[in-house]
Order: C-alpha cells, then sequence, then structure tokens
C-alpha cells in the first residue's frame, strides 16, 4: 500500500520487525537464561496519527507510546489525545477552507496549499519527535512497566 501520510511509521515499525528478527535468532543460539529472556521481548511500535481520507496527508500525531513515555505521550493519556484528535480536525479544516476558497485561482490555491502543507509537516514532525526518558528512569523501571504491559516476559526469581 502507498500511504505517503504514515511512511516515516512505516520505516520505524520495519526497524523494528528487523530487530526483532535479530533477537529471536540470539535468543535461539544463546546459552546465558537471563539474555534468553531479555530476548523474548515484543518488540512493536505505538503511535496514533489522524490522517486524511485518502491517507496523503498526516494532521496530528500522538508522538510515541514507548513504556517509558507512559505518563508524558498523548497516547496514553485521555485529554491530550483529545486535544491532538481536535487539532487534526482544525488543520483538515483549515486546508478545506483554502480548497473551497472561491475568491483563489488555481495558482493562489496551490501556493496557500503548499506553504499550508509545509508548516503542517513540521508541526506534525515536532509532534511525533522521539520523547526522552523521564530523569530517573532505569531498565528496572522499564522491566517492571513492560512486565505489568505483557510485552517483557517476567524476571525470574533466582533460588
Amino acid at each position: 500500500m502507498d500511504w505517503p501520510s504514515l511512511e516515516e511509521n512505516r520505516r520505524v515499525y520495519q526497524f523494528l520487525q528487523t530487530l526483532a528478527g535479530g533477537m529471536k535468532v540470539l535468543e535461539a543460539v544463546s546459552q546465558d537464561p537471563e539474555a534468553k529472556r531479555m530476548l523474548k521481548i515484543k518488540v512493536g511500535y505505538t503511535g496514533c496519527a489522524v490522517v486524511s481520507p485518502d491517507v496523503q496527508v498526516q494532521y496530528a500525531n500522538s508522538g510515541p507510546g514507548m513504556v517509558h513515555n507512559l505518563f508524558d505521550s498523548a497516547a496514553y493519556d485521555a485529554s491530550n489525545f483529545a486535544a491532538m484528535l481536535d487539532r487534526g480536525l482544525e488543520r483538515f479544516a483549515r486546508e478545506e477552507e483554502i480548497l473551497k476558497n472561491p475568491a483563489l485561482n488555481a495558482e493562489e490555491r496551490v501556493r496557500l496549499l503548499s506553504g499550508a502543507r509545509a508548516q503542517l509537516k513540521k508541526a506534525v514532525e515536532r509532534e511525533g519527535a522521539q520523547l526522552p526518558p523521564p530523569k530517573g528512569f532505569t531498565d528496572a523501571h522499564a522491566q517492571e512497566l513492560g512486565t505489568l504491559g505483557g510485552f517483557m516476559p517476567p524476571k525470574s526469581e533466582k533460588k
């Protein structure tokens, strides 16, 4: 499928799937039980986008949904998620105004739409930018949240 509005999402997902394939190979050949456990991590990609009906333009992005972003990403916060949806709708409506404005000729319409899309692209890139882990966030915190989320195997108790 050709969905230009989600091209960046596709590239990230493909990279993660390649990484997951390598992890499966390492898990199969590893003799270390802790390494085998860590290599069972499920690799995925979480994020939400508001796109045009033809899936050619992205109007808003929730930002990353990595486990360490649980407390600051719109992907996990209902009010911020709703605000992201509202921004997407407002941006779509702005484009519709340009496209349907009878006072504009074709050349003006293309120029205004091009400028609006350039600004839109920058805004969506900022929204979707990777967020750093919070200060003090550790691998142990990631392990705990990942286990609770079901995409990381529980750490085995040492006897």
